[in-house]
């Protein structure tokens, strides 16, 4: 009976360390995205655009430039999200 008991605790524990991992790597996955999607590609993107229309230093090829990182920072966040998801459930133990 104390053996059962034993197995039952150590599983319990188990579930909670391997939610533990989950979460901290999903955490970690999403504050990465934000950072590098929404902070470096999209916000800073517009942010020098407009500091470099603002200038009179605005070309074609640095218009061009934040047009493609603000169209794909979504994308860029979404796949960073995704890296940290997928590793949080390998790192999950069954």
């Amino acid at each position: 009976m104390r053996q059962e008991s034993n197995k039952n605790e150590q599983r319990q524990k188990w579930k909670y360390y391997n939610k533990v991992v989950f979460l901290t790597c999903n955490l970690i996955g999403t504050i990465l995205a934000i950072y590098i999607g929404g902070w470096i590609m999209l916000l800073k993107s517009i942010w020098v655009t407009y500091l470099a229309y603002a200038t009179g230093k605005l070309t074609l090829i640095k218009l061009l430039e934040s047009a493609f990182c603000v169209l794909f920072s979504a994308t860029v966040a979404g796949g960073i999200w995704s890296i940290g998801y997928m590793a949080g459930r390998k790192l999950e133990r069954g």
